[in-house]
């Protein structure tokens, strides 16, 4: 999806950089502690759960490959420091990218797997909306098994083009569709948007069983032997399965919800019904690696599809790597708070990989600067807010009249605090 950029606020006094050398240095003691002592760190998802904890920033890895991270409590309240001892944010703390910088919004991979600490054979990695599949073909080159969803045909025939060009072994599973809905599409000057009134008369949509059952047993003979094989699945994915309405643009991928878009207005624009089937009902319950998400807003409808994944007792969604759009959201009728505490149910902790887009103040133009910090952000559904009302105004003034359109995109990065290695 388009990412616009941030920028961090300027300021911050000597005494703020003094109290982060501070807070620095009591995690490297306490690090040096806890490896001294031997003792059992746990985590502190409290922390994650309550709204009066701030930014939470990377301080340090520790020698022992965890990172540690300080989350610094609302002005006033300096002392009331919680030391945090992730494994998983090993991976972040120790990767840059070629700018010096943790992460480049937009321009490079998921740390999971840009910087993995080994090959990802025998791990599992489900990536829901590929357009041009870069996440699929990277975890694919680490030795991953991926289950992966797109609903455009186009884009799943040229992602398996790709595969056949780098020797992988991979399933195409299509959904059959009823007679009456195949090929049904509506172009940008036609009056009616294709409806789907007597969708209720139609089965629902479903992968043939012994087709799916192939291509798992395909899957996990790989897994086992630590080798790629990617299932693709030319389906939406969502909460239920149903037939649904999905709207395209050349150039610009698809959205379930994204039809109101100025980039959906341009020529190009088509309707075409889809099926969308739940990530649950085709990847089965283990333990997974990591699941990405980008569809342009219907993430929380797809996690809630994905439930059986997150409370397995065979295993369970060890990371996820998620567009956050609000527009996207409010779209689909939920909102960010929405879409956190259903994460949160599952035991994620989510941080932001930027700082809140913001408008240059002396900008003349609808755009945002890229961010050049590595601060990861803590998000909590009970204190996350729409944007800053002076930046929706300065984007009002900028940009028209529905500043709504002009949201930006930001990724979210969330590990499950229920794991511990």
């Amino acid at each position: 999806g388009q990412r616009g950029g941030s920028v961090m606020a300027a300021g911050g006094s000597a005494h703020a950089s003094q109290r982060r050398c501070v807070l620095a240095l009591l995690g490297l003691i306490v690090v040096a502690a806890a490896g001294i002592l031997g003792a059992s760190v746990g985590y502190s998802y409290g922390a994650y759960s309550s709204s009066r904890w701030a930014p939470l920033r990377i301080e340090s890895a520790a020698p022992d490959g965890m990172a540690m991270a300080n989350v610094e409590a609302p002005a006033g309240q300096e002392t009331a420091i919680v030391p945090l001892l992730l494994p998983q944010l090993a991976d972040f703390a120790a990767c840059a990218d070629g700018n010096g910088n943790n992460f480049a919004n937009g321009t490079t991979l998921p740390v999971p797997l840009r910087c993995p600490k080994a090959s990802l054979g025998g791990r599992t990695v489900v990536d829901v909306g590929l357009k041009s599949g870069i996440e699929t073909l990277g975890a694919c080159e680490l030795n991953a098994t991926i289950f992966a969803f797109e609903p455009v045909p186009e884009f799943v025939t040229d992602i398996a083009a790709k595969l056949q060009k780098l020797g992988v072994t991979y399933d195409t599973l299509h959904v059959p569709m009823p007679d009456a809905l195949h090929r049904l599409e509506a172009g940008p000057q036609e009056s009616a948007v294709v409806a789907l009134s007597d969708e209720s008369a139609y089965r629902p949509p479903a992968v043939p069983q012994e087709l799916l059952a192939a291509a798992r047993a395909r899957a996990e003979e790989a897994r086992q032997g630590g080798k790629c094989h990617v299932v693709l699945v030319n389906a939406a994915a969502g909460a239920e399965a149903r037939w649904t309405t999905l709207w395209t643009n050349n150039g610009w991928g698809a959205s379930l919800v994204d039809k109101l878009s100025p980039r959906n207005q341009m020529a190009g624009k088509t309707w075409r019904v889809v099926p969308t089937l739940r990530v649950d009902s085709v990847v089965p319950q283990q333990d997974i690696y990591l699941m990405k998400l980008d569809v342009q807003g219907y993430e929380h409808e797809v996690i809630r599809g994905a439930s059986k994944l997150f409370a397995g007792t065979r295993g369970s969604v060890r990371q996820l790597w998620s567009e956050l759009w609000e527009t996207g959201l409010r779209k689909a009728k939920t909102t960010v708070a929405d879409y956190l505490v259903e994460l949160q149910k599952h035991g994620m902790a989510c941080f932001e990989t930027t700082s809140r887009a913001q408008l240059l103040a002396d900008s003349t133009k609808c755009q945002a600067a890229m961010a050049t910090n590595s601060t990861l952000r803590a998000l909590y559904g009970s204190s996350v807010s729409s944007t800053d009302a002076r930046v929706a105004q300065a984007l009002k003034v900028e940009c028209g009249d529905d500043p709504a359109h002009y949201h930006f995109f930001e990724d979210m990065w969330c590990v499950n605090v229920r794991h511990h290695s």
